[in-house]
């Protein structure tokens, strides 16, 4: 995941809020979580085309939702393949 930088009034000196990018990754994978648990109660086996999405809900709140599409994948020949998130 990307660093959250906060940037002062000298281009070149910004510094990372590390308790905002920790709660932007926890909140990452929370929405995976769940989407993977949404997943397995449609009986699907594999998500495809994950997709994450964040927005400000107040000056103080923001979301982030995972969307992606369950699948069922009838024949895996191979070990799939696990993508971590952090």
């Amino acid at each position: 995941m990307d660093r959250i930088l906060l940037q002062y009034s000298d281009p070149g000196q910004r510094v990372e809020i590390g308790i905002y990018t920790k709660m932007l990754s926890d909140a990452r994978n929370t929405a995976m979580e769940r989407l993977k648990q949404a997943a397995k109660e449609l009986g699907a086996n594999a998500i495809i085309e994950i997709r994450f999405d964040t927005s400000e809900l107040s000056n103080y709140m923001n979301e982030m939702v995972a969307n992606g599409t369950a699948i069922i994948v009838d024949d895996i020949k191979n070990e799939p393949e696990i993508v971590s998130l952090s």
